[in-house]
C-alpha cells in the first residue's frame, strides 16, 4: 500500500484525482534476498483523458490525442507539487 504519497500535476485540478487513483494501487513488495523490502521513490504516471458526452445522441466522443497536435497548440503548463497527504 502506497505511503507517504506525492503527486505533481500540471493543474491543481489534477491532483485529488491523482492522489485518490494512486493511492489505491496494490505494488508486489520488492524483494531483496527473498525478503519484502520497501520500495522508494515509486514513479507512476497517470494521463488524464477527457470524453465529451453528446446528449442529443446519447454518445460520447472519442478524447482529444494530443499526440496528433502540434506541439504549439498544447500547452501543458509546468508539472508542480500537490499538497502532501499521508495515504497509508
Amino acid at each position: 500500500m502506497p505511503f507517504g504519497l506525492t503527486t505533481q500535476c500540471t493543474q491543481p485540478i489534477f491532483c485529488h484525482e491523482a492522489e485518490r487513483a494512486v493511492s489505491r494501487v496494490r505494488f508486489l513488495p520488492k524483494l531483496v534476498d527473498g525478503i519484502p523490502t520497501v520500495r522508494r521513490n515509486v514513479i507512476y504516471p497517470l494521463e488524464f483523458r477527457f470524453w465529451q458526452y453528446d446528449p442529443e445522441t446519447d454518445t460520447w466522443s472519442d478524447p482529444i490525442d494530443y499526440d496528433d497536435h502540434d506541439a504549439a497548440e498544447v500547452n501543458y503548463g509546468p508539472v508542480a507539487p500537490c499538497k502532501e497527504i499521508p495515504v497509508s
